[in-house]
């Protein structure tokens, strides 16, 4: 039976779009929640509280001193075998916990404040696309 892959290679069919659809959606289901807790913290915000209950959270930022997120973060690129889809899902998810969220009401920087839906699927776009950003050709 003749193979259907080029130059008769009995490697594996490609499975990224899988693979893809598989990590957006795991991502998905930690950052829908990130930007909904600064959605549900907006009501509070605009009386001048934090939350309900007896210690609100704060979602704009859980802070902690440099020494105490080196510790609390554990990043390390592990020798040999990696840690997997479940590894890069934790980093992701203690990434999202103890970084500023700036999807909150109460952040704003000097020069930039939160992106929005569209600035998230455009960033997703541009990596698909995979382009230089470089605006400059090159010889």
């Amino acid at each position: 039976m003749p193979s259907s892959l080029p130059n008769g290679d009995n490697a594996p069919p490609l499975n990224r779009a899988d693979e893809v659809d598989d990590l957006v959606n795991a991502v998905k289901s930690l950052i829908v929640p990130y930007v909904r807790a600064a959605d549900e913290a907006a009501a509070f915000r605009a009386q001048g509280h934090l939350g309900e209950g007896p210690s609100p959270q704060n979602v704009l930022v859980e802070s902690h001193r440099p020494e105490e997120l080196v510790k609390r973060l554990q990043f390390s690129l592990p020798e040999g075998q990696g840690r997997g889809k479940d590894g890069l899902l934790d980093a992701i998810q203690n990434v999202l916990r103890y970084s500023v969220n700036t999807w909150d009401q109460g952040f704003l920087d000097k020069l930039y404040s939160s992106t929005n839906a569209v600035g998230v699927v455009s960033d997703m776009l541009l990596a698909v696309l995979n382009t230089n950003v470089s605006s400059r050709p090159q010889p």
